[in-house]
Parts: C-alpha cells; sequence; structure tokens
C-alpha cells in the first residue's frame, strides 16, 4: 500500500544529497502517517489494482479515476457536536456503495452501513429510534458542507431510512433531492422507497435505489357520436437520483446517522447527528456493471 499526499511547502520537497545508499536488500515500502484517526478513512483502487489510502480531503479536489466504493474508519467515535445517546448502532464504522445493472432499464444503486452494535429494525420506544442517511453529491452540490467541522461532506441528495416506532409515524424510506447549493431539502422532490428496499442484517443496514422509475398512464378518447373509443398507454422514465453535474462514477457518497431529537435527549439541527462515515470527506461509488457507462 502507499500513500498519496498533497505536494505543498515544506511536504514531498527535494532530498537531501547523499553519497550513502541503502543496500536494495534493506529497502522498504511503507504508508506515510497520516492524521491519526483518520487514516484509511477513504481508498480508492488505482489502475494496477492496488488499493491506496488517500488523504483525508474534499473528495472532489482528489477524485479518482477507480475507486472501490468503500469508505471504512479506523476506530469508531462520535461527531464531537453531537448531544444524544451514545448508542453502537448509531456509531458508524464503515459503508460502501455500488452500482450495477442497466442506467435505463433496471440499474441500482446499493449502499450499506455498518456500525458499531446492533441495529434495531422496529423499535418499541423512543430511546430505540434511529435514522439512517447517505448523503449523495452528484456534482452540484454546495463547496462547502453545512455541519461545523465538517466542510468537505456536502450533498445535493439523500437517501434515508427512518426507523421509529408506531406512535412517532413507523419506519420510512425515500431518496429526496437538497437544494445544491444550501444542502436544504427540496420536499416536492422525495420519492418513497419499498420497504423491501432496506434490509437490516445485525449491524449493517442496506438500502437499494432503483436507478430509474417507469410509470404508465392510461387515457380514454371518446369520438363525438359517443360510441368510438380509443385507449393511449403512455410510459414515462425518470432518474430516481438526478445527476447535477458529473456522470454516475464520479458520484460520492458518506453515510451519517442520527438520533431523531424531538424527543428532548439533543437538539434540533447537527447536534442530533452522531457520526459521519467517512469522517470528514466522501468516498466514490463503485461501478460493478452499468450500461450504458456514462449516462447520467
Amino acid at each position: 500500500m502507499f500513500s498519496r499526499a498533497r505536494r505543498e511547502t515544506g511536504h514531498g520537497g527535494p532530498r537531501v544529497k547523499s553519497d550513502r545508499r541503502r543496500p536494495s536488500s534493506k529497502a522498504v515500502v511503507g504508508v506515510e502517517p497520516l492524521e491519526g484517526r483518520m487514516l484509511l478513512s477513504y481508498l480508492v483502487v488505482v489502475k494496477n489494482g492496488k488499493v491506496i489510502p488517500v488523504h483525508v480531503a474534499n473528495a472532489r479536489l482528489y477524485e479518482p479515476l477507480y475507486s472501490n466504493g468503500l469508505a471504512f474508519k479506523k476506530q469508531p467515535h462520535f461527531y464531537p457536536y453531537y448531544t444524544g445517546p451514545k448508542t453502537p448502532s448509531l456509531n458508524g464504522v464503515s459503508a460502501t456503495a455500488v452500482v450495477s445493472g442497466n442506467r435505463v432499464t433496471d440499474g441500482t444503486l446499493t449502499l450499506s452501513g455498518t456500525v458499531a452494535g446492533p441495529i434495531i429494525a422496529n423499535p418499541k420506544n423512543a430511546s430505540q429510534e434511529a435514522i439512517y442517511t447517505f448523503a449523495i453529491d452528484a456534482g452540484g452540490a454546495a463547496k462547502t458542507g453545512p455541519f461545523p467541522g465538517r466542510r468537505n461532506i456536502s450533498y445535493d441528495t439523500v437517501v434515508v431510512a427512518k426507523l421509529l416506532t408506531s406512535k412517532d409515524g413507523g419506519n420510512s424510506y425515500y431518496v429526496q433531492q437538497n437544494n445544491a447549493t444550501i444542502n436544504n431539502p427540496l420536499a416536492a422532490t422525495t420519492i418513497a422507497l419499498s420497504p423491501s428496499s432496506t434490509k437490516i442484517q445485525k449491524d449493517t443496514i442496506t438500502i437499494t435505489v432503483p436507478l430509474t422509475l417507469v410509470t404508465k398512464s392510461t387515457s380514454t378518447a371518446t369520438s363525438t357520436s359517443g360510441t368510438a373509443q380509443s385507449t393511449t398507454t403512455t410510459t414515462t422514465t425518470t432518474n430516481t437520483i438526478q445527476s447535477t453535474g458529473k456522470a454516475i462514477d464520479q458520484w460520492n457518497v458518506d453515510f451519517f446517522t442520527r438520533f431523531p431529537s424531538a424527543h428532548g435527549s439533543g437538539k434540533n439541527g447537527y447536534h442530533s447527528i452522531a457520526s459521519f462515515t467517512p469522517e470528514n470527506t466522501m468516498f466514490q461509488v463503485y461501478i460493478q456493471h452499468l450500461t450504458p457507462l456514462r449516462a447520467t
């Protein structure tokens, strides 16, 4: 494994000349140290198939040609501004994002997030509730994210699984497009997902989002005589997640957990967010199979 770091002042400068040479038999290849807990928080796959750790920074600035669609943290920990209960089911560990199928007919984006403890699929009380969100930057997100200390996490679409008690509305799953400049929801663009789209296995939640939705509408026309009729069926195909400037193989993702703050155990807004995965950047989706590849 090799590290890739920015070459700035004081980093990666010219070597000091020396006549001494290390014997080839003792030469080693190591990994440059990255910042503490951020180490290995974002991975990519380069052309030769080797996985390398990438400097923690804005994913758009260090956009790779290929990605393995994987992000994980060296050690699970909570967002420092979080004021809710610190339960393992809200402490993010890793995440994945994989695109497969045909972009126009049967393509899917499969998102998974793993936390430090079992996820309660059907909460019995408010303390067991949780909201799991996959934030997506499809190209048009704001330059700076809305969360203090996490400026590199910005998005224009969210895929959400709300796991609530029946008293608080029950479980719901949806895709929602945001105002690309301020990361705020646009309620008119909310698309509900089927409960079957979400699977929970112990400490991992997986949401499969169809890339396109096909709707059919039928209209019937009657002649002036009132006897002859003709029926017309119209098929409409729309993208569930709209591209906002980037091809699908350049979309970036972050997985964050939230405790519903309406129950008085945390303030609204970013104080209800328990953890981010990756911690301070986003990771690129992996294209497993997609035809056509760069359709948006």
